[in-house]
Parts: C-alpha cells; structure tokens; sequence
C-alpha cells in the first residue's frame, strides 16, 4: 500500500494568466491576471514536475480567482463550496476544457444557468471557465489571443442556442 505524500516539494512563480469565463447566458468575460502559482513536484531536488497534482492547483486557483472576478463585479454571493467538474468543448477544439462548481447553488439575483452546458448538466450554475489540456494531460492556463478567440466563438454558439 502507497504512503501518501505529506510534504510536496514546490516552487512559487508569477505567471500572466488568461482564460474565459461564463456566467449564466451572459456573454462570455476574457480574465486577465497576474497569479503567483505554484508549480509541485514528485521529487526533494525539484527536478520532476507533478503534473496532476500542479494542474489540480492550477485549475483551482484559476477558477477561485475568476470565480471572485465576476461575481465582486455582479455583486452576487457565493456559498464558497468548490466541487469543480471538468468537461471537454469538443466545439472548441480536443484540448479545450469548461470547469464548473457542481456545488453551486442558484443566485437569488440572477438566472445563472450556465448556457453553454444546458444540454451537457441542466444544473450547472454560476461560473464556468475554460482552460486547455497539453501533451502531458496538464491543465494550462490560455494565451490572450486564444482566449479572445475562444471567446468570439463561445458567443456566437450561445446566439445560435
């Protein structure tokens, strides 16, 4: 039986972040941001990058962070719970991943049906962001240029439904 880890050795780095973001039927926000992340690893001497245990914490504070973005703006409550599900967009491309909190609940102020998920779960809410997988099935953050390109084509699939 594996001993699970107590210590992950990591490193902290800034790093200029994009992704969308999705809020109810709303038209899709381009998040900007500087974010200091940490970067995990398997081994002491920091030479073997853990990839899924970085990409759970990418993906986390990625959605956090845009998560408060939009609602501050919108000035709408969150229950604070975060139980995140990643899906593909297959109609954005193979490497291209929405993530949603499956634990949110309905905002008393808004229809905040996540639109572009209606046909996917009927019940996801709230805030949705998209990230991309790489070769390495790691979670990345998106080019300003890929998310505002993502970002035109989400809008016109959320016209056309």
């Amino acid at each position: 039986m594996a001993e699970e880890q107590i210590y992950y050795p990591f490193d902290y780095r800034h790093h200029m972040v994009y992704t969308v973001a999705l809020y109810g039927a709303n038209a899709p926000y381009v998040i900007k941001g500087t974010l200091v992340l940490r970067t995990y690893y398997t081994d002491s001497s920091k030479t073997k990058v853990d990839v899924a245990h970085t990409s759970d914490y990418v993906m986390d504070t990625v959605f956090y962070e845009s998560n408060k973005v939009i609602r501050e703006q919108l000035d709408d409550g969150y229950n604070g719970r975060r139980e995140l599900v990643e899906l593909s967009m297959p109609d954005l491309g193979r490497e291209y991943r929405i993530v949603y909190n499956a634990a949110e609940v309905a905002s008393p102020r808004y229809d905040d049906a996540i639109l572009v998920l209606n046909y996917r779960d009927p019940s996801a809410r709230g805030v949705a962001i998209i990230l991309k997988r790489d070769a390495e099935n790691g979670i990345q953050w998106l080019e300003e240029s890929e998310a505002r390109t993502i970002a035109r084509k989400l809008k016109n699939m959320m016209q056309i439904q």
